[in-house]
């Protein structure tokens, strides 16, 4: 799925600056790897806060307010 990612990142996006170097080319395509690394821990650590909080007894509490 990572080289479907990156084959679809560069279709997508212009073509990178003939002025860029080696080293911030390099830099381009190891951002793209990291994608659906960065992806799953973003969206794992709310999930894991709320499932300490359980586990700790500190529920989860949503206050109703009045509409006028």
């Amino acid at each position: 799925s990572v080289a479907v990612l990156i084959y679809v990142d560069e279709k997508l996006v212009p073509p990178r600056p003939p002025e860029w170097g080696l080293l911030r080319r390099v830099k381009s395509y190891v951002e793209v790897l990291f994608y659906p690394f960065f992806g799953l821990f973003f969206s794992v650590i709310p999930a894991l806060e709320s499932q300490t909080r359980l586990m700790l007894g500190f529920y989860l509490e949503y206050r109703v307010t009045e509409k006028e």
